[in-house]
């Protein structure tokens, strides 16, 4: 039985496609974004810490680009799982997931309890 109805269902497939849209522009304008070390001005920098700042933000925008990315792959499991019928259900212990938690996070793969999992799981 799933959480959903097929009204909502045509809900979460608007929700996840805008979500694509918006992640893959996202990651075109970061592809865009010069490398900030290796550009021609940042040679001419004079000033240390003109070239931290300069470091420091290419790495805050490899790491939002990181964050895309995998957010991305979730939009894209999750689309996948409304086409194949597991759509709803967690990933981990295959229980129901909330229709409230589809609607605020459409592409979770996690019910609550098992979200909460893993979240505190501790590399080995």
């Amino acid at each position: 039985m799933q959480t959903y109805d097929q009204s909502q269902a045509i809900r979460f497939t608007q929700l996840l496609g805008q979500r694509e849209a918006e992640l893959r522009a996202t990651l075109r304008t970061n592809e865009d974004w010069p490398d900030r070390i290796g550009e021609p001005e940042a040679r001419e920098v004079s000033d240390f810490k003109d070239l931290a700042a300069r470091r420091g933000q290419a790495t805050l925008d490899d790491a939002q680009a990181e964050h895309v990315a995998f957010e991305l792959e979730q939009v894209l499991a999750a689309q996948y799982r409304l086409h194949d019928g597991s759509y709803g259900r967690c990933q981990r212990c295959g229980e129901e997931i909330d229709v409230r938690r589809l609607v605020a996070m459409p592409a979770t793969p996690y019910c609550t309890a098992c979200q909460a999992i893993q979240e505190h799981k501790r590399p080995l």
